[in-house]
């Protein structure tokens, strides 16, 4: 299992969401109306075509919250993995991006997922899955302008990779890490203080089964969200619990009900919104028209742990 998650949401400065599906993004407008897809398209290699698509995205906003974005694809002409960013020019509502800048490329040609969360000395930090196992680089200063360090091996080794890592920032600011391995179960590490310098914990013991993918955030109960999306329903569970220490098991995973009509997630993403309250996304088809996939969306009605959700919207029709 090798999961390229090519879904990530954003909250820009003026409180509204953009996501970033595939080729595909959209954005909500001032009166929380949701935009038509634009393209949101790989660079154009060396010969001047387009690459196909993205194999993976991420993105996060930096310490001066300017919204910056990581895409991995392949490089047709080259037949080598690129990974590329691009960053808001401005904090102001609309602002253009920039062009397209080169990341340091990971010695390994397969990037199986990228994951992009800023630290608590105010440095991005990203993440990628490749080979089974994850890398890291980080910022050399706190804003989208600075140059990154090359990839090193994460902290300890975790077990094999399958999907993720997922980052959920925790009430100090450290980073708690969440992924699945390649047997299907889920394994979390977390950064021992606020230090730039600080080792991570070592991974805990795997838990649950049948587990495809996983994403979180935290809530404003204080508790750590997951949703994760089983690898034999292609349903969605979901979970809370206090952030620290991390659970050696979570025994309480809930259905969530999907939207009428759907089937098979087949990627999930959480945002937090400008006033604390979550909201997810997934990208599932409709048993009608089993062609195409489609967006939906919903959200929390207030931050209380048993907070009731919005009905699902559906936002886009993907292909």
């Amino acid at each position: 299992m090798s999961v390229g998650n090519v879904l990530a949401v954003v909250t820009l400065p003026d409180a509204t969401l953009q996501v970033f599906c595939s080729n595909l993004t959209l954005w909500q407008t001032s009166t929380g109306a949701w935009s038509d897809t634009s393209a949101f398209l790989p660079p154009q290699d060396d010969a001047g075509t387009e690459p196909n698509s993205w194999d993976t995205l991420a993105v996060c906003n930096n310490k001066d919250g300017i919204a910056q974005v990581w895409g991995s694809y392949l490089n047709l002409i080259a037949t080598e993995l690129n990974v590329v960013t691009r960053a808001k020019t401005s904090l102001a509502s609309g602002a253009p991006w920039t062009g397209w800048g080169k990341f340091p490329r990971i010695p390994p040609t397969q990037i199986g997922d990228l994951c992009a969360a800023l630290s608590a000395s105010g440095e991005v930090q990203v993440f990628a899955q490749t080979n089974d196992t994850i890398v890291t680089c980080w910022e050399r200063g706190a804003n989208e302008e600075t140059a990154y360090f090359g990839w090193d091996a994460f902290g300890t080794a975790p077990p094999y990779v399958g999907a993720g890592p997922r980052a959920v920032t925790l009430p100090d600011g450290r980073l708690q890490l969440w992924a699945a391995t390649l047997e299907e179960q889920l394994i979390t590490c977390e950064k021992e203080s606020t230090h730039p310098g600080a080792a991570w914990t070592a991974w805990s013991s795997p838990m649950g089964d049948s587990i495809w993918s996983v994403d979180g955030r935290l809530g404003l109960d204080g508790n750590v969200h997951l949703w994760q999306v089983q690898a034999d329903t292609w349903q969605v569970l979901t979970a809370a619990f206090p952030p620290t220490p991390p659970p050696t098991s979570i025994n309480t995973w809930t259905p969530v009900a999907l939207p009428a009509g759907t089937m098979d997630v087949r990627n999930l993403a959480v945002a937090t919104l400008a006033d604390g309250r979550l909201q997810i996304f997934v990208v599932t088809w409709n048993d009608t028209i089993p062609q195409q996939t489609f967006l939906y969306t919903q959200y929390q009605i207030s931050g209380d742990n048993f907070a009731s959700w919005s009905e699902w919207q559906q936002i886009a029709v993907l292909s």
